[in-house]
């Protein structure tokens, strides 16, 4: 055969960084580089690699360790150390043939590319019989006179030092130490751990004092070696090594396994201990790296007993089993007497059982034991056990799973409804509840009783608890709860449910708030039946014993009521598995935490079958349970890809080398991330994995960006683990929130979709995640004429995450966040992520409208790639979201083309078509706040059919698309042929609707309200009482942060809750009879003569949820001539990690001797709630003279100026569209979320505040100007 690549370069080489790098044996996937062929007839030959994806191709000689090397023929980078004798080989993530970048004899390269040539033939010629997958366990164990052991060397101190250790293996035959690591998330090893380059010594000297930690390393010598430990003095580093502490150990004192600590045993001193690891003795390997076993089919598996000198020339037993977790229980056993050598070795041990048969996770078990005779064993105690060691199997098909139906087998398990007679509290109250829990007055199991809809209820009084114990089918299967409670919740509802009694740390807590959309539902008959009247909210939860539920009422005054807490209990999996063919468009359930493994699995640590297994194990176990959650909640969702953080800050989910910190505590495991990709695989999702560019510099204590060397190496190390996977489809690079102060530069983005693209042979899909003040960057900084080339291969995203954790404002931010979108008209492609975080250490508010940020994004946006964040510990399931999902992933991506209806009063409606290679698509979404009829043209023997939305077709005489109104027809019908057809839409829903042929099949079409008059009446009765009560917008309810706004209270040493400027005197005083409101008002006086200002300081104000805040106040100016003003300047300043920030408004008050109406003067948006710290508000004087100033006043929740111009203009333009028969632009107004809070707000509150603000404003505010443009009455 004909190697597939020449053996002349096709490009122009590009040199690439080459440096030593940790020494690990070499396990390259079959899957990526074909076969590996290395005869052992053919020493000079340590690596010979078949260029990747290819059957035959490159191959690459290394005889000797380069500094810098590139690939000779495809020209892409490649990371390699090597080193000849007994030391091993490193292949980190290259690909390709390599060669020196230094000059090299042309007569040397010839006869290098013949040899190669030659053994390649001879190796297809040998067959398969030759290939292999690693090395022989015998050249990474004790044999002959060689000694291999692998050492923990661990220190720790009472205060914490600089460590400065160091490791030598002193040796004649060249002795290593080899494959360094960290075994504590204190080690960290980039940059402070260093290897001597004949890899004879290792030294640990760390840029921050630490107070404990350890690494484990092997050490390989020949039996008289000698192990030198030296510590060095802290406190004067740079000493005469006369001082230092050095101990030399016997390489065969090690090898029994007794523990050497250093010569200075004081525990108030620093010391360190080493010692060989227990499992050592007892060595195992399996197959490949990231190898996963197939059912049914011979595992790779051997062991050998590396080591024991006190069985040296001896035999002993071998005892071995298979344990399967899931089951419990240990599925096969066996034994093998083995004979060890003098040096207490054995040879290479096979185990060939094949007992494999169902998937799962197995764990190996090996234990050494003494030899001896059964009848005598029978008749005397056991012996203990010599040595042991355990090993994780993962046991899975490449076959992906079949279509089932979904959604089967649900039965109900019990109704918790304390308002019925039959409840009793001793059935459902736990034995000992929780009776004090902070921030309320009590727990209670018996509630008060009212009705709602013709039905009993249950009362819960502020500030209480109500707790019962979770009736549950099977631990650890999925379990629905729904809860069901009246529509018109007023207050905060905070849920959590947990296993025991212990509140903290619940692995399902949320907070369910009032919905404040305000629907349009004319018909009466579902309230007088009672549906309509309800809303369920519906979560996940996966008990595991004694599982409990509280509800807790967060508001001070007003109670909650809900009428049962139903629990479901379905199958072992929440969903089947389903084939996402037809999805079109990429849906990710994005994730952000690096622990969302123990978030989703935590149940598991409680099960029995997993206690007695190792923590590899157990994390792998974990692992798989959680991926298989992870896709079935996608699945509900109609979500067919999974992005997981592969690296935060310094920590990873990946074997990265030496350059970041593996992310799991529980065990050397380097498999997870394989296992993820290959459950999502047979569950038939994608997967994309996320980078953060930013990771902690170890020589300060702050976060730096990564060097262009290090993303590229981190870039090559993840993708040789993701891209041999079938599920994986793309890489996110994250920069939107880098944890670093220093902002990531273009270069550094660049760099790292550089490195990803070269070590992909396809084109790789990758996004960057942008700041937020830069939405449409490419990269994360720099505009766009400087950004590189290689950034345009990458996707920005626009984040909507809801940050914030107050309904109000979600809304509120992210209509400003998709104004902006807008207005600034990209030029290129942009994805975007909606969805909500987690909130940290508390219960996440959830938010009630995710279905429909999805749908206007969606709309105005037609992102090819939607990314949705939802919160985990909420659990929550969003049916109304799922379905505008599904409609969205199988829209195809050519186009939308966005249909005009025939008349203008149907734009509350919106129809995109978009076409494939068969079919038209007709993505239909109404924006109106009522339910909607379309009607539209389609040619005779044009089949349209829904494939997603709850609305069903039906045929409608042609005339109905020609009525702007149920009862108006328009003056000019125009000529129609062919069918009508019609269809139903909820309010903010979105149906696909799929046509075979082209999109002429989509013809004219209309839209108007659905219920004809009723709705029309129910629409004009909105839109007066948001007219009505517009005036509320002006006078914002008070946040309670700021102390003594009114300056009423004084003491000794001045204002209460103040600071303020004591030079010159009585600058600022209290001024009795002179306010706004109350009784006294504080004066400041300025002498215009001094350069000093006059000033007030708040105290400290607590950061508001809503993530903003605004300032009113009132103010009169002292009695000048006509036109003078005095100026102020209102400043909320703060510290923001650590760094100040201000944000402040100048003011102007007339000199006219008069109060002026109290007013907000200055808006601070985007607060961050979480870093936010020292928040105060400051009045300064700016202008000589007296200025009176009361009634101070903080606001959490309030509409920007932006936001009242734009209610106001909308208000103005449904009330004219109403006197047209134009519902528009009331559908824009009811959509409002300022209007929707308007409506939502009782009337009593209504009035009072309007006779507050009728007894204030001396002028015209915003009520009165609105009001002015409607008739009085109104008159529709």
């Amino acid at each position: 055969m004909k190697p597939a690549a020449p053996l002349t370069p096709r490009t122009k080489p590009r040199s690439c960084s080459i440096r030593p790098a940790q020494a690990v044996l070499i396990k390259p996937v079959q899957a990526v580089h074909g076969r590996l062929l290395a005869p052992r007839i053919f020493p000079i030959l340590p690596v010979l690699s078949l260029h990747k994806r290819s059957a035959v191709g490159t191959v690459a000689i290394i005889s000797q360790p380069p500094r810098q090397s590139y690939c000779q023929f495809c020209g892409k980078r490649t990371w390699i150390t090597s080193a000849l004798g007994t030391t091993d080989w490193t292949l980190m993530a290259g690909q390709g043939s390599l060669r020196h970048s230094s000059s090299m004899p042309h007569r040397v390269t010839v006869a290098a590319q013949a040899l190669v040539v030659f053994h390649l033939i001879v190796g297809l010629i040998l067959g398969s019989s030759h290939s292999f997958a690693q090395a022989p366990l015998i050249e990474t164990t004790s044999h002959d006179d060689i000694i291999d052991i692998e050492l923990r060397w661990q220190w720790k101190s009472p205060n914490p030092i600089h460590w400065d250790l160091e490791a030598t293996a002193v040796d004649s035959a060249n002795g290593k130490i080899l494959s360094v690591r960290p075994d504590s998330q204190l080690t960290r090893l980039s940059g402070e751990l260093t290897r001597s380059s004949d890899q004879t010594s290792v030294r640990l000297e760390p840029y921050q004092p630490m107070t404990a930690g350890a690494i484990l390393f092997r050490l390989r010598c020949s039996e008289n070696g000698i192990l030198r430990l030296r510590s060095r003095n802290p406190e004067n580093r740079s000493s005469d090594q006369n001082h230092d502490e050095v101990l030399e150990i016997a390489v065969k004192k090690l090898t029994t396994g007794a523990a050497f600590e250093s010569p200075n045993k004081d525990s108030s001193s620093p010391t360190w201990t080493i010692q060989r690891l227990e499992t050592d003795s007892v060595r195992i390997r399996v197959g490949e790296k990231h190898s996963i076993c197939v059912p049914d089919q011979p595992i790779d598996l051997s062991v050998r007993i590396n080591s024991i000198p006190g069985r040296a020339s001896s035999t002993v037993l071998m005892k071995y089993g298979f344990y399967e977790v899931s089951r419990g229980q240990t599925i096969h056993s066996g034994q093998k007497p083995v004979t060890l050598d003098a040096n207490g070795n054995s040879p290479t041990i096979t185990i060939d059982d094949n007992v494999l048969h169902d998937e799962g996770v197995y764990e190996f078990r090996c234990e050494i034991e003494t030899d001896q005779d059964k009848l005598w064993s029978r008749l005397r105690r056991r012996e203990p056990v010599i040595a042991s060691n355990r090993t994780t199997l993962v046991v899975m098909s490449s076959r992906v799973a079949p279509d089932l139906e979904s959604e089967s087998n649900w039965n109900t398990v019990n109704v918790i409804r304390p308002s019925e007679t039959t409840w009793s509290v001793d059935q459902w109250l736990p034995k000992q509840a929780t009776r004090l829990i902070p921030g309320v007055s009590g727990v209670s199991g018996d509630l008060a009783t009212s009705k709602h809809a013709n039905e009993s209820i249950s009362v819960l009084n502020p500030q209480h608890v109500f707790q019962a114990s979770l009736p549950v089918m099977v631990s650890h299967l999925p379990h629905k709860v729904t809860l069901r409670y009246p529509n018109d919740l007023d207050g905060l509802l905070q849920v959590d449910v947990a296993a025991g009694e212990n509140r903290s740390g619940c692995p399902v807590s949320f907070i369910i708030g009032p919905d404040d959309r305000a629907l349009i539902e004319p018909d009466k008959s579902n309230e007088q039946s009672g549906n309509g009247r309800w809303k369920t909210h519906t979560f996940i939860y996966y008990p595991s014993g004694n599982d409990q539920i509280w509800l807790t009422n967060l508001s001070n005054n007003k109670p909650v009521r809900f009428e049962s807490i139903r629990i479901d209990a379905g199958p072992k999996r929440l969903v089947q598995a389903k084939s996402d063919a037809d999805k079109q468009r990429d849906v990710v359930l994005r994730l952000g935490d690096l622990d969302w493994v123990e978030a989703l699995s935590g149940d598991i640590h409680l099960y029995d079958a997993i206690t007695s297994c190792s923590p590899q194990t157990r994390a792998i176990y974990r692992t798989w349970i959680a991926t298989e959650r992870l896709a079935d909640y996608a699945s509900i969702h109609n979500i067919n890809t999974i992005l997981i953080p592969a690296c935060n800050a310094n920590r990873s989910w990946f074997d990265s080398g030496d350059l970041l910190v593996p992310a799991w505590n529980d065990g050397a495991d380097i498999n997870r991330l394989a296992t993820f990709f290959q459950v999502l695989t047979k569950q038939r999702k994608h997967a994309m994995v996320s980078i953060d560019p930013a990771f902690f510099n170890p020589r300060s204590s702050n976060p730096t960006a990564l060097l262009s060397r290090e993303s590229s190496a981190i870039a090559h190390h993840l993708l040789a683990v993701c891209l041999p996977a079938p599920s994986f489809s793309g890489l996110v690079i994250d920069a939107a929130t880098p944890q670093s102060e220093q902002p990531i530069a273009s270069e550094q983005i660049s760099d790292l979709i550089a490195a990803a693209q070269d070590q992909s042979s396809t084109k790789l899909k990758v996004f960057v995640q942008a700041p937020a003040h830069q939405p449409h960057s490419r990269v994360a900084t720099g505009d766009q004429k400087s950004v590189p080339d290689t950034a345009q291969d990458a996707i920005a995203i626009q984040s909507f995450v809801h940050q914030i954790r107050e309904g109000l404002s979600m809304q509120s931010m992210l209509a400003q966040r998709l104004s902006s979108v807008r207005q600034s008209t990209p030029e290129h492609i942009i994805s975007a992520a909606i969805g909500q975080t987690d909130a940290p250490d508390s219960p996440v508010h959830l938010c009630s409208h995710l279905d429909l940020d999805a749908a206007r994004i969606i709309d105005q946006m037609a992102p090819p790639c939607l990314f949705v964040d939802l919160p985990l510990t909420a659990a929550a399931i969003v049916p109304r979201l799922a379905q505008v999902l599904d409609a969205f992933a199988l829209t195809p991506t050519n186009g939308p083309l966005n249909i005009e209806p025939i008349d203008q009063a149907s734009q509350s409606v919106h129809v995109h078509l978009a076409t494939n290679d068969q079919y038209t698509f007709a993505s239909i979404s109404s924006m109106a706040p009522w339910k909607s009829l379309v009607t539209f043209q389609s040619p005779t023997g044009a089949r349209w059919e829904v494939i997603s939305g709850e609305a069903s077709l039906r045929n409608a005489p042609l005339s109905t698309i020609n009525q702007t109104d149920t009862s108006t027809a328009s003056p000019s019908p125009s000529q129609l042929s062919g069918i009508g057809q019609q269809l139903t839409l909820e309010p903010g829903s979105v149906s696909l609707l799929r046509c075979r042929g082209s999109a002429k099949n989509f013809g004219s079409w209309n839209a108007v309200a659905s219920g004809g008059s009723a709705t029309t009446d129910k629409i004009k009765e909105q839109v007066t009482s948001v007219v009505q009560r517009i005036g509320m917008l002006s006078t914002p309810p008070a946040y309670d942060g700021l102390a003594n706004g009114g300056f009423e209270q004084t003491g000794g040493m001045g204002l209460i809750g103040w600071l303020h400027a004591q030079h010159p005197p009585q600058c600022v005083r209290v001024e009795r009879g002179e306010c706004f409101e109350g009784s006294q008002s504080v004066l400041l006086t300025t002498d215009a003569a001094v350069s000093t200002r006059t000033w007030l300081v708040s105290e400290t104000v607590t950061p508001p949820q809503s993530g903003q805040l605004a300032v009113s106040m009132a103010c009169r100016g002292e009695l000048k001539r006509d036109g003078d003003v005095h100026h102020l300047r209102v400043s909320i300043e703060a510290t923001q990690s650590g760094a100040p920030i201000r944000q402040s408004a100048d003011v102007s008050v007339p000199c006219n001797g008069k109060w002026e109406s109290r007013g907000i003067v200055l808006e601070a948006l985007s607060i961050d709630v979480e870093k936010t710290e020292s928040l105060r508000l400051t009045i300064d004087s700016l202008s000589g003279g007296r200025v009176w100033i009361d009634d101070v006043r903080l606001h959490d929740r309030f509409p920007t100026s932006k936001e009242r111009v734009q209610i106001q203009s909308q208000a103005f333009l449904a009330v004219q569209g109403l006197q047209r028969g134009n519902l528009t632009p009331s559908a824009r107004l009811l959509q409002n979320h300022w209007a929707q809070f308007l409506l939502a707000e009782p009337t009593t509150e209504i009035a009072a505040s309007d006779k507050s603000a009728a007894e204030q404003e001396s002028v015209p505010g915003v009520a009165d100007r609105v009001r002015s443009w409607l008739p009085r009455p109104l008159r529709f």
